[in-house]
C-alpha cells in the first residue's frame, strides 16, 4: 500500500478528517486513536514491571515487556 492509499485510508475512518500527532506525525483518522496515541509521548508512565525498572504508559505495554523480556520468571497476578 502507497503512503498516499493508506492516507486516503485513514481519512476514510473519520469521515475524511484527519488528527496528525504533533510529536511524531503519525496521522490517524479517528480522533480516540490519536487521543490514546498522545498518551505514549507523555513523560508520565503510571505502569512498572514488577522485576525491573522499565516503566510504561500503558498497562498492556508493561504485560508484553514482561512476556518479552522475563520468560524465567512466573507471571505477575
Amino acid at each position: 500500500m502507497s503512503e498516499a492509499e493508506r492516507l486516503a485510508w485513514v481519512r476514510s475512518l473519520g469521515g475524511g478528517q484527519t488528527w496528525t500527532c504533533p510529536v511524531c506525525h503519525k496521522v490517524f483518522g479517528m480522533r480516540y486513536y490519536y487521543e490514546r496515541h498522545l498518551k505514549c509521548h507523555q513523560a508520565q508512565k503510571d505502569h512498572q514491571c514488577p522485576y525491573c525498572s522499565f516503566r510504561a504508559s500503558y498497562k498492556w505495554n508493561v504485560k508484553s515487556h514482561v512476556r518479552n523480556k522475563h520468560r524465567d520468571k512466573p507471571p505477575p497476578p
